[in-house]
């Protein structure tokens, strides 16, 4: 009986995750378009399709100047302290398992995704303006980013879609994964920097992000060797470059065929440790 509920609770978190993968999608894509210009400037409709960070806030009126403030510096760093601290958090070992205990694996990744998008949007949402600009081109990498990152943390062909058996692929990072770490982090530093004019609540915002996303990255790296040991360890950085995964792939196969065939049995060994049992199925 018990399982019956755990298993019928996984399958309702995994309908959560597509619906909610759909929402972000969606808000995203509306907030790139001229729609959302036209949308009512209520509370709700910018928190669901936040403009863009330091173009204003939630709690800000339109008219009020946009000066660089020590309260304004302030809440911005309180802001990204608290979604750097969320989505580290949710992502450490111990945590993780402890949330996976109650309601499985999707349940953890429906509540880290929840919560991240929370704090995410909150950041864009309440973020203090400093000097507003007018942009217009930077909104197709956030997209990509945010939905490609949506898909992978879903475990869209893992997790969520139940398959029991292993699969031992040339390469198993998904879309951009495979280029470049962290494509949602990425894409949104790579989209404001894009746009026609620089500001300096924008220039913040993306030093910020750079910094966390690189001190995420060495911490993941750090965590896999301590949680799953030495031999994963080393087959992963014989196969992973740290923030370009592909890169050491790329260089085997400038190198040739004997290269390529030792990079890919190195990463289908590694994808086996990871991630299957003794029998050939998922753990």
């Amino acid at each position: 009986m018990a399982v019956t509920i755990q298993r019928l609770f996984q399958e309702f978190m995994a309908l959560f995750l597509y619906l909610w993968m759909c929402h972000c999608f969606c808000s995203t894509l509306l907030f790139s378009t001229n729609f959302s210009a036209k949308y009512p400037k209520s509370w709700l409709a910018r928190y669901l399709f936040p403009y863009s960070v330091d173009s204003y806030s939630a709690i800000q009126s339109d008219d009020v100047p946009n000066r660089i403030t020590f309260n304004n510096l302030l809440i911005n760093f309180i802001l990204m302290a608290i979604f750097s601290f969320q989505h580290s958090a949710m992502a450490h070992g111990p945590i993780r398992r402890s949330i996976q205990k109650f309601g499985g694996k999707v349940g953890e990744r429906a509540a880290y995704i929840g919560l991240s998008w929370v704090a995410l949007h909150s950041l864009y949402v309440f973020w203090r303006p400093i000097s507003r600009w007018e942009t217009t081109l930077y909104h197709l990498p956030p997209i990509i980013g945010k939905f490609v990152d949506f898909m992978f943390i879903c475990g869209i062909g893992a997790t969520c879609l139940c398959i029991h058996y292993c699969q031992h692929p040339k390469e198993h990072l998904t879309a951009f994964h495979k280029f470049v770490r962290q494509p949602v982090f990425g894409a949104q530093i790579f989209g404001l920097l894009m746009a026609k004019q620089m500001s300096f609540g924008r220039f913040l915002f993306v030093s910020l992000m750079v910094v966390y996303t690189y001190i995420g990255v060495v911490h993941h790296e750090k965590g896999i060797e301590k949680d799953q040991g030495t031999e994963i360890w080393q087959l992963y950085k014989q196969t992973t470059s740290t923030f370009f995964p592909l890169k050491r792939y790329l260089w085997a196969m400038l190198r040739g065929k004997e290269d390529v065939r030792r990079w890919n049995e190195q990463r289908n060994e590694l994808y086996r440790r990871q991630y299957c049992t003794e029998n050939g199925k998922k753990q």
